[in-house]
């Protein structure tokens, strides 16, 4: 949305200046009629920039501490978010400057009934990034400090955020990072063969190997979580004499610059065939493993791996969770930890606080492909195929992975785990900004896999799995007689365990150790979608079946009229449960999702009884997504009506009326999927525009 009146407290993204600049030459050179090369080479260069709506803003004149000022790298109001409501402030603020270059070469060579075609493709990417979204710091006031009687249980009615607010106990962060310049190259070279058996069959055969180049920062600016590795304070702390986990750097030691070694088997074989049973059936089959992006490719901080490099100061709010012990006129009693660099680098960073360097896998993702379509023509001119396709991912990337959780047998102690003992850590650990600094700690952090950390997270991590089946069915009748018609139908289902989406919503880890646990429908699955498409050319005007002689004036006005059409017909996607207080729900019955009109369901979309807040320290049982209950499905229309002016043979003009949404029916948006919210069960949205009309004159020369 537009920031029309200059809102300084805006929570939308400010805008984007880029400035982009390419450069591609391509050479093609024939040695013979049966022996061709082709050279590519591409040059890419990019430079974005996006400044806060309040950068330059001094927040001591709204009562911020001047201690959190004189600790942001970029001085705007840091975003701040009130459970409950709306927000203010956006920590977008970044630039990156990307440079690519591309070569590819290849050769095609024909003998017979073979067509040979072979070659290699280079890439190289440079990004140089600044993208630190704690620059100006962030605050957030939940319900826990003011929800009740039990503090660690959640409910509907429980805490108040603005409460918690006006108490002044917030929780947040502040960080300062350097911009980081990294690099990665990846090599691929492939062959491939099409071999004509015979009139009737056609065999493809292939192979493509692909390898990446891990990416390296220019100054060795990236670390790595060792986790076996002994701890710097193993030894000098009491009841831990065997403590591991330490920080490495690239470049130093026996680690190279690169931050994880290249992933070297990555070969690739396809195959393919096509098979003419008669004059108007064919059978089409194909099998290929395809690789996808490298976790390991060029990235700014985004990507991890800059711990020690980046200063973050976590709010040390609590020490048991539940008693604050600062409040927003002194976040950051202690100070906040600078960016270190140099000697100060070595394995006892930030101990004490949270990591994002952890390594449990990164090699390069790889998806099999496998199809079998049969294809008849019906008539003169329509075609019918049937075909089932089927996709399987290995290593897919996790998003992150928290590594240093208790286990659901030690959260289901419960409360005990909050209760303050003597710190075994203290005065070995002596980040002032760290819970592990102080006299006492919570007892489930000394359960930790690392208890010397809040947190070890890795992230990236190849180590999902996914699997796609589908039923595709397409009918077409080719353009004849003024009028061509395409439908298309699928059924398919999309199982994995990574909640890896392009868009939409998400769902977070419930257990590191079980990811068992997230095995359920991909949040974006669509179990089935009709698409029907369309051209009509009018039959009216001269040369056509009505009107074929009219006089030319009368056929300006008559003829040369078009209609277009899209019906798109497409089921719901499955619900992303969630509870208050955070992780999902118990489904404690089947339940259902109710039938009927949508607009009669708005305030009960689904059956909120199946559904319960789960007890205090214990998880819910529901699955990631929901298999039996999904969002409002897509039922559109799209219509539009071309009228076409024949001025020179060459040169004509087309006025186009164009609708969207054409009814204006109402998609609406995803019910409350939160148990225990409110709001629980109800649509209080719409997910689609409404109608939309365009008319424009379009020249055609």
């Amino acid at each position: 949305m537009p920031n029309y009146y200059g809102n300084i407290g805006n929570v939308t993204n400010p805008p984007l200046t880029q400035r982009r600049h390419s450069f591609t030459v391509q050479d093609t050179y024939t040695f013979s009629p049966s022996l061709i090369f082709n050279l590519n080479y591409g040059l890419s260069r990019m430079f974005g920039t996006r400044a806060a709506w309040s950068e330059g803003f001094d927040v001591t004149s709204i009562g911020i501490a001047a201690n959190f000022r004189d600790a942001q790298q970029v001085r705007a109001i840091p975003p701040t978010t009130i459970s409950g409501l709306a927000g203010i402030g956006n920590g977008v603020q970044n630039y990156s400057t990307q440079l690519g270059h591309t070569m590819q070469a290849n050769f095609t060579k024909i003998s017979g009934k073979h067509t040979m075609k072979f070659g290699a493709d280079f890439r190289t990417y440079f990004i140089n990034q600044l993208q630190n979204t704690r620059a100006s710091g962030n605050l957030s006031f939940g319900q826990n400090f003011t929800q009740g009687p039990n503090p660690f249980q959640a409910t509907a009615t429980g805490g108040f955020g603005y409460a918690t607010f006006l108490l002044g106990i917030p929780s947040g962060a502040i960080a300062k990072e350097p911009a980081i310049a990294s690099k990665s190259s990846y090599w691929a070279f492939f062959l491939q063969e099409d071999y004509k058996v015979s009139r009737k069959l056609t065999v493809n055969v292939g192979l493509r190997y692909d390898l990446n180049l891990p990416r390296t920062e220019r100054f060795n600016r990236n670390s790595i979580f060792v986790f076996d590795q002994p701890s710097p304070i193993a030894g000098r702390v009491p009841g831990f004499p065997n403590l591991i986990g330490a920080m490495t750097f690239t470049g130093a030691g026996n680690i190279g610059r690169e931050i994880y070694p290249a992933d070297k088997n990555n070969f690739a074989p396809r195959l393919g065939l096509a098979y003419q049973l008669n004059n108007r059936t064919t059978i089409r089959a194909g099998y290929g493993i395809f690789f996808g992006l490298s976790p390991t490719d060029a990235s700014g901080p985004g990507g991890g791996f800059a711990d020690g490099f980046t200063g973050l100061t976590n709010m040390v709010t609590s020490l048991d969770g539940i008693t604050p012990i600062l409040n927003v006129s002194n976040p950051f009693p202690s100070g906040t930890n600078p960016p270190l660099s140099g000697s100060a680098l070595d394995g006892s960073i930030q101990l004490g606080q949270a990591h994002r360097s952890a390594i449990i896998s990164l090699v390069t993702p790889y998806f099999q492909n496998w199809n079998l379509s049969l294809q008849r023509s019906v008539g003169a001119n329509t075609i019918i195929e049937v075909t089932y396709a089927a996709n399987k991912g290995n290593k897919t990337q996790f998003g992150a992975v928290s590594l240093n959780d208790l286990t659901a047998a030690q959260i289901a102690v419960g409360a005990s785990n909050n209760q303050l003992v003597p710190n075994p850590f203290f005065r070995v650990i002596t980040d002032p900004a760290s819970v592990l600094a102080q006299p006492n700690v919570q007892r489930g952090q000394l359960l930790r896999p690392f208890p010397q950390y809040t947190q070890v997270t890795a992230v990236n991590s190849a180590i999902g799995n996914s699997m796609y089946h589908s039923f595709q069915m397409r009918v077409e009748k080719r353009f004849a007689k003024g009028f061509t018609l395409l439908g298309s139908f699928t059924a398919a289902k999309n199982i994995n365990d990574t909640g890896q989406d392009g868009s939409g919503p998400t769902a977070g880890i419930l257990d590191h150790t079980n990811l068992r646990l997230e095995r359920s429908l991909d949040p974006q699955d669509v179990s089935k979608r009709l698409v029907i498409s369309g051209v009509y050319e009018l039959p009216f005007g001269r040369g056509k079946w009505i009107g074929g002689s009219m006089p030319k004036a009368f056929d300006f006005i008559v003829g040369n009229w078009q209609m277009n059409g899209i019906a798109s017909f497409q089921s719901g996607f499955p619900l992303v449960m969630g509870s208050t207080g955070g992780g999902r729900p118990n489904r404690v019955i089947k339940g259902e999702e109710f039938s009927g009109r949508a607009q009669d369901r708005l305030l009960r979309w689904f059956d909120t009884s199946a559904f319960a807040v789960p007890v205090a320290f214990t998880y819910g049982n529901s699955s990631r997504t929901t298999p039996d209950f999904r969002t409002h499905g897509t039922a559109n229309y799209d219509i539009s009506i071309f009228k076409n002016f024949p001025i020179t043979e060459n040169f004509r003009a087309q006025f186009r009326f164009e609708t969207f949404n054409t009814f204006n029916r109402v998609q609406f948006a995803a019910p409350n999927a939160t148990a225990g919210a409110a709001a629980f069960g109800q649509v209080t949205a719409q997910s689609n525009p409404p109608r939309q009309l365009q008319l424009a004159l379009k020249l055609i020369f």
